[in-house]
This record gives structure tokens, sequence and C-alpha cells, in this order.
């Protein structure tokens, strides 16, 4: 379950928070920004990070730059070149140069403190918020590198709950809370898991209501927007050469 590449909804919402605030700065103009603390773009990335702790540190600006060129296009460098995009296999979606590619104009670097300043400065563009996501409970999950556990009921209201997970084990891993996609069935995923040990790539009866990474013997938190259905936890090993799925509770989401 390769999960950065496929996040939920929640899980985006960062990076789509970050660079709204970039583009109302664009369609502002030049009106004046409002103080940080009011403003809607800052407060909602501030809302994002204090629920999604474990993201601190580890997200990147790759979305959030490629929206400031919109708004300023020197703020990187480019220069015109060839190049294609994988579009299947365990490198899909990478993007590298080929003589037979198509021609596009390709960032090769940026002006790190003009986007940092520009990027504060459109968080701090717009008004307040009109509203805040509401986060229902919890959802608390722990691995000690051989048990996934959840505090998880036999059901749970399809709402936003707060991830807390501690990764006990001495190896990286993610927490993961998902569903069953319409129509599948958990002996289509057991069979899946079953013909592909030690993978963990997504498998393609499944959805991600939300998910938590981790290094060996630290806690962090996330989201889950859970949706009506089947849902579960796993506990995925992300050391390379000891990747595996480890099964956590099953449950209904109504």
């Amino acid at each position: 379950m390769r999960l950065l590449s496929r996040q939920s909804t929640l899980g985006r919402g960062l990076v789509l928070a970050m660079t709204l605030g970039l583009l109302l700065a664009a369609c502002a103009g030049s009106s004046s920004p409002s103080p940080a603390a009011s403003a809607g773009p800052a407060n909602l990335v501030d809302d994002l990070l204090l629920r999604n702790s474990s993201s601190v540190g580890v997200d990147y600006f790759w979305d959030v730059l490629a929206a400031t060129t919109l708004v300023d296009p020197a703020v990187v460098t480019t220069e015109e070149a060839h190049v294609d995009v994988t579009t299947d296999g365990s490198e899909a979606g990478r993007t590298t140069r080929a003589d037979d590619g198509a021609l596009v104009s390709l960032a090769t670097a940026a002006d790190a403190p003009t986007f940092e300043a520009e990027f504060l400065e459109a968080l701090r563009a717009g008004g307040p918020r009109q509203s805040s996501f509401e986060v229902t409970g919890e959802l608390k999950i722990a691995f000690d590198g051989t048990t996934c556990s959840a505090d998880a009921p036999e059901m749970l209201a399809a709402d936003t709950y707060q991830l807390p997970f501690a990764n006990r084990s001495d190896v990286p891993a993610v927490a993961v809370v998902g569903g069953l996609v319409e129509g599948s069935t958990y002996d289509d995923l057991d069979a899946y898991l079953r013909d592909h040990p030690g993978s963990i790539d997504q498998p393609p009866m499944i959805v991600v209501h939300g998910f938590v990474y981790l290094e060996p013997g630290q806690a962090g938190t996330g989201l889950a927007e859970l949706a009506p259905g089947d849902g579960f936890v796993v506990c995925l090993v992300t050391a390379t050469g000891q990747e595996r799925v480890v099964d956590g509770p099953r449950f209904a989401i109504k």
C-alpha cells in the first residue's frame, strides 16, 4: 500500500489549503493581507497541522511551489527540456528526461527566500474562515512490530476522526484506516494479500480514509474521514526488505 501517492481527502487537505492561499493572493492582487490569526488559509493550515502532527517535517512544497509560479514565474529557474512520464509499474508518475518526450518548460531550481516570503504572505490573505471541520472522536492505533492494535468498536459513525498512532516497533511503519470498495469483500482482500506476499502496494479493492507514517519509537497524529461501508485498520512495515502488512481490527462504518 504505497499510500503517499493516493492520500485521503483530509491528507490532501493540507497541500490544498496551502495552494488555495496562494491562488487567493493572485486573485486579491495588491490588497493588504489581514493578520495571520484571522486569515482563513493560515488558520486552516494551522488546524490541519495540529491534527496531523506526523506531517510536520515530512511534507514537501512541490505543489505549493508550482502554484506560486502562477503568481510569480520568476521564483523558479527554468529550461526547455524533453520529458516523459512513466504511466505504469512501481515507477508510475515519475518524470524523466527523454529525447523523444514532450517539450516542456522544466523548473530546475527555486529561489527559496522569495518563495517563503510569498507563501507566508498568501497564507495571511483573506478573511477568517466561516466554519471549521469537526472531529468526532479518536481512533487510537499502536504497533509493536508484531501486533497492530486499535481501540475500534464493532461499529463507527461515518465522520472525521483523529488518529493518535504510537509506533513502538524498531522499524518505520504506517497506520492505515481504510475501507472496501463497494462490491468488494474481505475474501477478495485476503486473496489479494495472499497472492502478493510482502507487497505494500495499495490493493485495488480498498480506499484509504486516513494514515499516519512514523519512524521507529515515535508517536503522532493524523486524520481519517470515514465513509459508510466495511472498515479496517492495518499497519504497514515500510523498511526496505522488510515490507509487510500486519492486520488490525475490522469494523462497520454507518
